[in-house]
């Protein structure tokens, strides 16, 4: 017969570690949620305004919860690094230093960190956290002319049209210089991808659609072209942040 366990007796030595291990685990999960509201601000702050109170950020204390939780607020990031010493450090990108961060390899024609890139990811995170404008596939403000600027860590510019693109033979070995998203009008659009060739020779394809969207107005749905179905998950003055099937996009308005 199994034991039966009765009030007042001790319990067994694996009963003990095993609460014992729960009980450190809830605490080691407890201080870090308290480390990671008392040490960040900006996109955490934007996001976790309604939830505390303004004087549990060190940084942002005496900002009213409302200005902090505004679209206009700056969005930003705090980014934590595990190594061997455990918690290694918070890294904080307003949104100047997070345009910095986009345009550095551009504009030093070296390839993009991975430690970059997944700064770049945890940041897109954060901006979806930030509230979207009222029907924003319907916007002036998505009019314009936009490139791309991220379109995943490991991926550069293949986007799931210029992965399309690649696969045919006549494009073998290129590699996409650049993906230009232009929003013509309420309801049509152009996609530009240059190849550079192995030859040396740059091919630009473009392809334009009409869109529709949804109910919401935060989906745009290519009727042609390369027939993508996107949603609309951040959009200010400078950037545009859409989701295809693959990795979130980063476009900057050029």
């Amino acid at each position: 017969m199994s034991p039966k366990w009765q009030s007042g007796r001790p319990l067994p030595r694996w009963h003990r570690a095993s609460a014992l291990t729960v009980a450190v685990g809830v605490g080691a999960a407890v201080s870090f949620g308290r480390l990671l509201l008392a040490t960040s601000c900006g996109g955490f702050c934007d996001a976790l305004a309604p939830l505390r109170a303004p004087a549990a950020c060190r940084r942002c204390s005496g900002a009213s919860p409302t200005a902090a939780a505004t679209p206009t607020a700056a969005a930003a990031v705090g980014r934590h690094a595990f190594g061997d010493r455990g918690l290694a450090y918070f890294d904080v990108y307003e949104k100047g230093q997070f345009l910095e961060l986009l345009n550095r390899a551009r504009d030093s024609g070296e390839e993009r960190s991975m430690g970059d890139e997944e700064k770049i990811q945890r940041q897109i995170s954060f901006l979806e956290l930030q509230p979207l404008v009222e029907r924003p596939a319907e916007s002036p403000r998505l009019v314009g002319t936009w490139q791309l600027a991220f379109g995943g860590v490991g991926r550069a510019l293949q986007i799931e049209p210029a992965k399309a693109l690649l696969k045919d033979k006549a494009y073998a070995g290129a590699r996409v210089e650049s993906v230009t998203l232009e929003i013509l009008d309420a309801v049509s659009s152009r996609t530009t991808i240059s190849l550079a060739k192995p030859d040396g020779n740059v091919e630009i394809i473009a392809q334009e659609s009409a869109f529709k969207t949804n109910s919401k107005a935060d989906i745009l749905d290519e009727a042609a072209g390369f027939r993508r179905y996107l949603k609309l998950k951040y959009l200010d003055e400078d950037l545009l942040v859409l989701q295809g099937r693959g990795p979130a996009e980063v476009y900057q308005r050029v």
